[in-house]
C-alpha cells in the first residue's frame, strides 16, 4: 500500500455505502453525481421507512424512542460535512502520506499494512455488534407484538438501529485515524529525545576533551541533528 488513504480504504468503502462519503473509482477520481444521487435514494428510503415504521409500531401501542429522530439528524448533518470536508479531508490525508515518507527515512515504518488489519477487524466488531444488537432489538419487537411477527419484528429492529450503526461506524473513522496520528507523533518525540541525547553526549564530550579534532566532530554531529530536525519539521 502506498499511502494512508489506501490503507483505511475498506472502511472508505463502507461509509461510501451507508452514505458518508464520495465514491471513488480509480482512486483520486470522485464520482459527485453518482454519490448525491445514491445518497438522496438512500436516505429518503431510510427516512420514508422509518415514518412507515413508527406507524406501525403505534398499532400495537409501540412508541418508538425519539433518539430514532436524533441520530437520522445527525446522521444527515455528518453526510452534509462530510461532502463539504470531503477534499480538505483527503489532502490531509496525502498530507499525513508525505510525513510518513518522511519518517520512513528515519527509521521509523509506514506500518500501513498494520493499520489495514485493525481497520478490518474494527469493521468485523462492527458487524458481529450490529448483528447482536438487531437480535435483542429483535426479540424485544417480538415480546410486544403479536407472536406471528417475528419478519416484521426483525424489520422494525433493522430500519430503527440502522441510523444508530452508521453513525458510530463513522465516527469509527476519525477514532482510528486519530489513534495512528497519534502513534506517528510518538515515533517523532522519540526522534527528537534521541537527537537531544545524542547532542548533550557530544557537548559533554566536547568539554571533557577540550581538543579541535573532537570539536570539530562535535560540530559536524549538531549539523547532522540540525539536519534530521529539519527533516521532522
Amino acid at each position: 500500500m502506498k499511502n494512508v488513504q489506501a490503507a483505511i480504504s475498506p472502511l472508505l468503502i463502507v461509509l461510501c455505502l451507508c452514505g458518508f462519503g464520495v465514491f471513488e473509482y480509480p482512486q483520486n477520481q470522485p464520482k459527485l453525481y453518482l454519490s448525491i444521487l445514491y445518497i438522496l435514494i438512500s436516505w429518503l428510503l431510510h427516512i420514508y421507512l422509518i415514518i412507515e415504521t413508527r406507524i406501525y409500531c403505534q398499532t400495537f401501542k409501540i412508541d418508538l424512542d425519539m433518539s430514532i429522530e436524533t441520530n437520522i439528524i445527525s446522521g444527515v448533518l455528518y453526510m452534509l460535512l462530510t461532502f463539504y470536508y470531503d477534499k480538505k479531508f483527503k489532502d490531509c490525508l496525502n498530507r499525513l502520506t508525505i510525513v510518513n515518507e518522511t519518517l520512513e527515512k528515519l527509521g521509523t515504518p509506514k506500518n500501513y499494512m498494520k493499520l489495514r488489519k485493525q481497520i478490518i477487524w474494527l469493521i468485523i466488531g462492527w458487524i458481529v455488534s450490529i448483528f447482536f444488537m438487531n437480535i435483542i432489538s429483535s426479540l424485544w419487537f417480538f415480546i410486544h407484538m403479536s407472536r406471528s411477527q417475528i419478519v416484521m419484528a426483525i424489520y422494525v429492529s433493522l430500519i430503527v438501529n440502522h441510523s444508530y450503526h452508521i453513525n458510530v461506524i463513522y465516527d469509527f473513522k476519525y477514532m482510528t485515524l486519530l489513534r495512528y496520528v497519534g502513534t506517528q507523533f510518538e515515533h517523532v518525540n522519540q526522534h527528537i529525545q534521541k537527537l537531544t541525547e545524542l547532542k548533550k553526549r557530544q557537548v559533554r564530550h566536547a568539554w571533557a576533551t577540550s581538543t579541535s579534532p573532537l570539536m570539530n566532530r562535535h560540530m559536524a554531529g549538531a549539523e547532522t541533528s540540525k539536519r534530521i530536525i529539519c527533516i521532522l519539521m
